[in-house]
């Protein structure tokens, strides 16, 4: 899935979406979830790992701290794990719009406000790859005709985070998710770890 975001210059995208722990606020919303946790492993892609608790099940998720890795995202991906996926960490909160640039697979995407708080949901499917009609522009200032017609996939409201699973997760999720369920990270630590958009 590729990320790109409304208020920030340029079209981009990332998917095929702290030294202390932030807590999200609780009430009659909050999911009991533990507090995500960095993990000492290191994916494949050279990503570190976090591992979150989404309802009753842990994930293992690629962390996309910076700009290159949040465009790239799960672009070119051919498998995602059970338990795995990426999960987007941004400087600050803002309305992001993801689409799925390069992805051969379908992926579920979480997008989540400063506080940990679900914004928006979606299950995004896979789109026909780049046409022959459809070269990829020479400059930044072309418009590209692939990136303009990829569904957006939108936060609704600003968010700081996108957590992207397997196509069909959501479906899976028990209890189910909804909108305005928080889902806990380590939010100071994450956060200092985001690298600010060119």
């Amino acid at each position: 899935m590729n990320w790109k975001h409304a208020a920030w210059t340029g079209f981009i995208g990332a998917s095929c979406a702290l030294a202390g722990c932030g807590r999200a606020s609780g009430g009659p919303n909050s999911e009991a979830n533990g507090v995500s946790r960095a993990s000492p492993e290191i994916a494949p892609s050279g990503l570190p790992i976090e591992h979150v608790v989404v309802g009753k099940s842990e994930f293992k998720l690629e962390v996309a701290y910076k700009n290159d890795t949040r465009i790239k995202g799960l672009s070119d991906r051919t498998e995602i794990s059970e338990d795995g996926g990426m999960l987007f960490v941004f400087p600050r909160k803002a309305r992001l719009y993801f689409v799925m640039r390069d992805c051969p697979v379908d992926i579920d995407i979480i997008f989540v406000d400063d506080r940990g708080r679900i914004t928006a949901m979606h299950e995004m499917k896979v789109e026909p790859p780049r046409r022959p009609d459809e070269p990829k522009p020479t400059d930044e200032t072309t418009p590209d005709p692939y990136e303009n017609r990829l569904k957006r996939y939108s936060s609704r409201y600003e968010a700081q985070y996108a957590l992207e699973f397997k196509g069909g997760t959501l479906a899976k999720m028990d209890p189910p998710l909804e909108v305005g369920k928080v889902i806990r990270l380590d939010f100071r630590r994450l956060t200092d770890m985001a690298e600010e958009t060119d």
